[in-house]
């Protein structure tokens, strides 16, 4: 029976909790119904009901998702854990596949990428500095997320699955962070669960996991097969303590949800392009903008020490662009800041590969702070700077790059950051040098894509 619960309860959690949660109470009440106009009206205003000025390509994604035209979609779902950074959101150790019909899942199942991946042939390299760092032989699914843009990282993603024998063919691929637990015990404050386990809450809830099916478990006697049963069980309890008859509780999911789509802790890629034109218009599609055409900076870490470090790590990002001078002049530092102290199984010093994406005429003519040779790409309409970054326990690192700007950037100035998948609190600050000499100045705590001047 558990490994029954393992299988249902944790596809509830991380893919219905965070795709359809906000729209799974107005379909209990009216799943009977043949009214597929019904159906789309009562999911409106469960929508409604449930988020104050829901976005209404919500709305338009639930229509969708809940059309009853006899047809079964699937889904797959990356699960990544952002403990162990990701270009497009953390490590995927575990996919899932969720299959949907006339708004009613009628399959759910897991997968542990690495077993899985013991049926990717050994093809494809690994992009520079992957196999040198990591020391594996080729790339497989497990490390499919080495894009910043999602829909890159979710098409690598489903090409590896294919490679492997999966048979599925996909509707769409979802990306989900591990910041949505925290996220909904917010929302439904401790659950306590019976034995050893102790009191999860939205501040221990992740890394107490982790430790559970790492370490933990054995000391309380689980097998090693059944040590992730704890996830679906805390995930049933999640279900159980939230009372759908109680408005304010179903906005404040509801709440949850959509802001974790606005911070990139969810992504979603839709093959239809209709819905996913809705998902680009609500910027939930992890996607690099490439149409913007003024100033531009994204910073992207993929983390290569292949332990759970990023959960320590603070960075801070200084920005100054002087728009006196002829052809504009950046000026851009990210420091990086490791709270551990000492090595665990968990914990060791930080290696990243930081990617910068800057605009694609930008020319680099300094850089300090990287260990090794640095690189240059195109990727995604950007010019892309890439080098090697070590991070000591309990050091600080910062590289630092000053790059000109083509003069068309002082033409109604303004700088997009683009915010990647899985990092939290990036602390940024932007100094802007007009043409007549005035200085403007902000400074704030990237949570999501900005727009600054």
């Amino acid at each position: 029976m558990a490994k029954k619960y393992s299988k249902k309860f944790w596809i509830i959690f991380w893919a219905v909790s965070t795709v359809l949660l906000v729209l799974w109470y107005g379909f209990l009440q009216w799943k009977g119904s043949s009214d597929e106009s019904m159906k789309v009206r009562v999911a409106k205003k469960a929508i409604e009901w449930t988020i104050p000025n829901a976005p209404k390509e919500l709305t338009n994604i639930a229509k969708f998702v809940l059309q009853k035209d006899g047809k079964e979609r699937t889904y797959l779902i990356l699960l990544q854990n952002n403990h162990e950074l990701r270009p497009s959101g953390g490590y995927i150790g575990t996919f899932a596949i969720v299959k949907i019909k006339d708004g009613q899942i009628t399959n759910l199942e897991t997968h542990n990428t690495n077993v899985f991946d013991g049926r990717v042939p050994d093809v494809e390299l690994p992009p520079y500095p992957m196999k040198e760092t990591l020391k594996i032989p080729s790339w497989k699914m497990r490390d499919a997320n080495w894009s910043p843009d999602f829909p890159t990282s979710a098409k690598k993603a489903e090409y590896f699955y294919h490679l492997g024998k999966g048979k599925e063919q996909f509707d769409g691929i979802i990306g989900v962070t591990t910041n949505i637990l925290p996220r909904l015990l917010s929302v439904t404050g401790p659950i306590e669960l019976e034995g050893k386990a102790g009191i999860f809450t939205q501040e221990n809830a992740i890394d107490k996991l982790q430790e559970y099916v790492e370490i933990s478990y054995q000391d309380l006697g689980v097998e090693e097969e059944e040590r992730k049963v704890i996830i679906a069980t805390l995930a049933k309890k999640i279900v159980e303590k939230v009372s759908w008859t109680h408005p304010i509780t179903i906005a404040k999911i509801g709440n949850a949800i959509v802001e974790a789509l606005n911070e990139k802790e969810v992504q979603i890629y839709v093959k239809n392009e209709k819905v996913q034109k809705e998902v680009h218009t609500a910027k939930w599609g992890g996607e690099i903008n490439s149409d913007w055409t003024k100033d531009y900076l994204m910073t992207v870490d993929a983390n290569l020490s292949a332990l759970k470090s990023d959960r320590l790590i603070d960075r801070n990002i200084n920005y100054t662009i002087d728009l006196t001078l002829e052809k504009p002049r950046a000026y851009m530092q990210i420091t990086y800041r490791h709270n551990g102290t000492q090595k665990d199984w968990r914990t060791t010093d930080y290696q990243s590969f930081l990617r910068v994406y800057l605009p694609k005429d930008a020319w680099v003519e300094t850089v300090k702070g990287a260990n090794k040779e640095v690189v240059y790409e195109q990727e995604n309409g950007k010019k892309v700077f890439g080098a090697l970054v070590h991070v000591g326990l309990g050091a600080s690192k910062t590289i630092e790059l000053e790059y000109v700007l083509p003069e068309s950037i002082k033409n109604d100035y303004s700088l997009l950051i683009q915010k990647q998948a899985g990092v939290d609190n990036v602390q940024t600050s932007v100094r802007v040098i007009r043409e007549d000499g005035k200085v403007d100045e902000k400074s704030f705590n990237m949570k999501s894509d900005t727009v600054v001047f």
